[in-house]
């Protein structure tokens, strides 16, 4: 045999020697049992595994931070409405945006005077001349119809005693109607005199005008007609409306303005869903700034917080969890061997995540 074809059949010996090895590794595996399973790769491809990265398990820090969208309120508001019934109004006299200080005149009410108070004796005067007049008429009318049953029989007596019931009813309506119209408009005389003083309204606090309503002069007003809002710039807070992610008494940074004159400064949350009954939950928070701020630098403001907060827990970086059929799992080193291991993760933050179960601290897995 020549030399040529000998080395030709130490080479094919040798491959079919490498496979043989190979089916033989295969059938081994295959007959680990349950104890060994998660040995999926042999120690011969540890190295080349191993070269995708590495990473070790540790306790850290598990800190995610958010930011959120914000506007301001102010805790002391109101809605300045008419006092009385009856009022004319003589002017609304502040505008929108307007500030405002503690006594200022706001709304100006039509005073009532000697000219008002007789006008209105006038009216219930009037009102009692014509009522009189009609209860004269129905006492003729049923004594007429009296006398007249008197004095006819029949068919037609039986007439007369229909209409003579007929107008004892409507007598008797009358009566109880206009009792109760000159009772309301004794009652309206009484409320005019006492409203003999200053009506005007005027502002309770220094602040500033939200609204006006569009009511002219010369309007007769209702009580609790709305004329106009305002607020006080004391005390500012600010609301997020999205922040069920926030805490009662956490601590925020709050931040206003733009690219080189960004502001900072701390907040604290006052109102959040974590400590109110489901009744009351509204996804919203309440924050109020440990800083005195003016309104005009709360325009544009957001604010920065942490959503989650772990401390000393175990994590590992994100690239090193993998996932199948909905399990997360980890390749962790072990001596010579890669191991597949299930664990149970409690989130991601960042570039780390933390797990609750499945590894200790000190592991190291490879980072895919």
């Amino acid at each position: 045999m020549s030399n040529r074809r000998k080395s030709r059949r130490r080479k094919w010996q040798s491959g079919f020697a490498f496979a043989g090895i190979f089916v033989l590794c295969l059938v081994s595996m295959a007959g680990c049992d349950k104890k060994n399973s998660d040995k999926l790769i042999s120690s011969a491809l540890v190295e080349e595994e191993a070269g995708f990265g590495q990473d070790t398990a540790k306790n850290g820090d598990f800190v995610e931070k958010k930011t959120f969208d914000a506007k301001r309120v102010y805790p002391l508001s109101n809605v300045i409405t008419s006092q009385r019934d009856g009022v004319w109004l003589k002017e609304i006299c502040v505008e929108p945006k307007q500030k405002v200080k503690k006594g200022d005149l706001l709304v100006e009410i039509e005073p009532v005077t000697d000219e008002i108070l007789q006008k209105k004796e006038q009216t219930i005067a009037k009102n009692k001349e014509e009522y009189d007049q009609v209860v004269a008429s129905y006492q003729a009318s049923i004594s007429n119809l009296e006398q007249s049953i008197s004095a006819s029989s029949g068919t037609q007596k039986q007439i007369y005693e229909v209409e003579l019931q007929k107008a004892k009813l409507q007598y008797q309506w009358f009566m109880e109607d206009g009792a109760r119209t000159q009772a309301q408009l004794n009652a309206e005389m009484e409320e005019l005199q006492g409203m003999q003083g200053d009506l005007n309204i005027y502002a309770l606090y220094d602040g500033v005008i939200d609204t006006v309503s569009d009511v002219k002069g010369g309007t007769e007003l209702l009580a609790d007609r709305e004329l106009l809002a305002m607020h006080s710039e004391e005390q500012i807070m600010l609301e997020v409306a999205e922040g069920a992610q926030l805490r009662y008494g956490q601590e925020v940074t709050v931040e206003t303005g733009s690219g080189e004159n960004i502001k900072t400064y701390k907040g604290t949350v006052v109102s959040a869903d974590n400590v109110k009954s489901d009744a009351f939950k509204s996804n919203s928070a309440m924050i109020k700034l440990q800083d005195k701020i003016s309104a005009e630098e709360l325009g544009n403001v957001r604010v920065k917080a942490n959503i989650k907060e772990l401390y000393n827990v175990l994590v590992v970086k994100n690239y090193a969890v993998g996932s199948e059929k909905e399990k997360n799992y980890l390749s962790i080193l072990d001596k010579d061997a890669i191991l597949k291991r299930r664990v149970i993760t409690g989130g991601t933050c960042g570039e780390y995540t933390w797990i609750l179960q499945g590894l200790s601290e000190g592991q190291s897995v490879t980072i895919q």
